[in-house]
């Protein structure tokens, strides 16, 4: 639930990916949603950033992510303020954080 979509699920392998599509398909709100995820939401004021959601007035959207072969889910959201929730899916731990990037940042590429 970022921008105008909703219910979107994009598959990225490892090494590059590539997306294209016509005007306004959302192309740069999927980027602005992989920033996000990984470095935390700019603008962090709901009623100044470009991609919340039309209708609902909120973003909220998650990946899994795979770091030195251990599972994570990370889920962001910006409703009245900036929320994360990384959960790792071996021990089934989840901790909160407010808007930080994630603690694997350094190793994202």
């Amino acid at each position: 639930l970022i921008g105008k979509l909703t219910d979107v699920v994009i598959d990225l392998e490892k090494g590059m990916n590539l997306l294209y599509g016509k005007n306004e398909a959302g192309k740069s709100t999927i980027f602005d949603s992989i920033a996000s995820l990984i470095y935390g939401f700019r603008p962090v004021s709901r009623e100044k950033h470009p991609y919340v959601h039309w209708e609902k007035n909120e973003i909220n959207f998650s990946a899994e992510i795979e770091e030195k072969e251990e599972l994570f889910t990370v889920e962001r959201s910006l409703r009245s303020v900036p929320k994360c929730v990384i959960t790792d899916l071996n021990e089934r731990k989840s901790q909160i954080f407010r808007n930080e990037p994630l603690p694997f940042v350094n190793t994202v590429s």
